[in-house]
């Protein structure tokens, strides 16, 4: 499973926004996705804004604000 349906199949079970770190920590924890690297939670941020960036308003994923929850 790539990095991003991990992160899709955690935000739909969780049904609340999260913070990266908390998704990353859920998506390793659920045996969802294997990272090799240092900082995962850096990877899987790349890998969401690209997404963001490449696809917007057409994207599974949405940026909120710095200060959400």
């Amino acid at each position: 499973m790539s990095a991003l349906d991990a992160v899709a199949d955690v935000l739909r079970a969780e049904g609340v926004p999260l913070r990266v770190d908390q998704i990353t920590v859920r998506v390793l924890a659920d045996g969802q996705w294997v990272s090799k690297g240092k900082t995962p939670a850096a990877t899987i941020e790349a890998q969401l804004a690209m997404e963001i960036k490449n696809h917007g308003d057409q994207s599974r994923f949405v940026q909120l604000g710095s200060d959400a929850p």
